[in-house]
């Protein structure tokens, strides 16, 4: 690498040091600054494309792209901005969250980038949470192998105050997610009892929600 490469390679490098910093911080102007105005991102115009299609992270053009000549996006921008969010989600800085994904309409969240997505859920916040759900609905249908079950059962574990918990619930619901989901022949009822939450457990059987068996399903 010739140093001309080098020092540009540095100077990439400062400015992706200082977004984390700022993501990290709340300093929601000098992230601005970095994408408008210091070329944070590679090519930020098939980025944005990507997040919209559905394909960030995977460095291919998708098939719901009409224009043939255009070029697939770089790789590195898609980990920067997961890194961005996974950043800004875990210190709770929703006006960071919803910028980034304002400029970045990232489709497809809860299946790639499981890990901001369980920061979103665990964050115990509507305001962090909701732009989630703007940019990708399909979040209240999810369920996390990882943690173990449905995208209730993901709060409950992870938000201890039962108000957070509800609110957040109310809000899933009012998004469409179904109270009567299965995980492995469990519902989300059958994770409430399992983890023996009483307050969620009462708001469940309120709203509808069943045990597996109830439903004609075995339990896992």
């Amino acid at each position: 690498m010739d140093l001309q490469n080098q020092q540009s390679t540095q100077r990439t490098s400062l400015r992706y040091d200082a977004a984390l910093r700022a993501c990290r911080d709340g300093d929601l102007s000098t992230v601005q600054k970095l994408i408008n105005e210091a070329q944070l991102f590679k090519d930020p115009k098939s980025l944005r494309k990507a997040c919209e299609n559905g394909t960030w992270g995977t460095g291919v053009k998708s098939s719901n792209v009409a224009n043939d000549n255009e070029s697939a996006y770089d790789t590195t921008d898609s980990i920067r901005l997961h890194t961005m969010l996974q950043t800004a989600t875990t210190r709770s800085h929703t006006r960071i969250v919803v910028y980034l994904l304002d400029q970045f309409p990232a489709r497809g969240l809860h299946i790639a980038e499981w890990e901001v997505v369980v920061n979103a859920l665990g964050s115990g916040s509507m305001e962090m949470l909701t732009p989630f759900l703007a940019v990708d609905p399909d979040i209240v249908h999810w369920v996390d192998d990882r943690l173990g079950g449905t995208v209730f059962g993901v709060i409950n574990r992870l938000v201890e105050e039962w108000e957070k918990k509800k609110a957040l619930f109310e809000l899933l619901v009012d998004h469409g997610a179904d109270l009567n989901m299965l995980w492995r022949g469990s519902s989300v009822l059958d994770e409430a009892l399992d983890e023996d939450c009483q307050d969620t457990i009462e708001w469940m059987i309120a709203h509808g929600a069943k045990r597996s068996y109830d439903m004609g399903t075995v339990e896992s």
